[in-house]
């Protein structure tokens, strides 16, 4: 069984990664675990509680790791443990997903200096926040959903679409009949 790993924290924006994390953990090969900084509960912007399973400090890179999601929040804390993680999925070719304001964790590793990336993030947000924006802005793509090679990125309002692509990338998804049915049932247009 592949592990996912999914960044959870303060803020973060479960909606966005209910669907995509529904089928990952279906009897399909995958099981998902939470990773936090800390072990208290993390309220997430809708306020519900959330107990992750494992600080990121205590995941082993030995272990079958498939894959790493980001959820969207507000604020860019990335520590060298995370930043240490999401190199080493990137490294061993595991996807490396992210969604809304999450690529920010991908940018400020240096990730998207060399991939092409969507966001809802914007460079005025950061100027309005007074925050360091870490994007490079030339490889951003005005698109719901966008892979490139193991980098997957999703606006917010795409959350189905994320789903699919992370699915897809996965072999969960393997006929095109299967994901024009997932197509239709989450009535995601592209």
């Amino acid at each position: 069984m592949k592990t996912v790993l999914v960044f959870l924290y303060e803020g973060f924006a479960e909606f966005e990664i209910t669907p995509v994390s529904m089928e990952l953990n279906a009897d399909n090969g995958y099981k998902i675990t939470t990773i936090a900084y800390t072990l208290d509960p993390i309220v997430s912007s809708s306020g519900f509680q959330f107990l992750p399973h494992k600080l990121v400090s205590e995941i082993e890179l030995s272990q079958n790791i498939a894959g790493v999601i980001i959820p969207g929040g507000s604020i860019l804390d990335l520590r060298d443990d995370l930043k240490h993680l999401i190199m080493y999925c990137y490294e061993q070719k595991c996807f490396v997903a992210a969604i809304c304001a999450g690529p920010q964790y991908l940018a400020a590793c240096g990730l998207l200096d060399r991939h092409k990336y969507t966001t809802t993030r914007t460079h005025e947000r950061y100027i309005e926040l007074e925050q360091t924006d870490p994007f490079p802005w030339e490889n951003y793509q005005e698109q719901r959903c966008v892979q490139d090679g193991t980098i997957i990125t999703a606006k917010g309002y795409a959350y189905n679409d994320f789903a699919l692509k992370i699915w897809s990338y996965l072999n969960i998804i393997v006929s095109e009949d299967e994901k024009k049915q997932w197509i239709d049932e989450l009535n995601i247009s592209i």
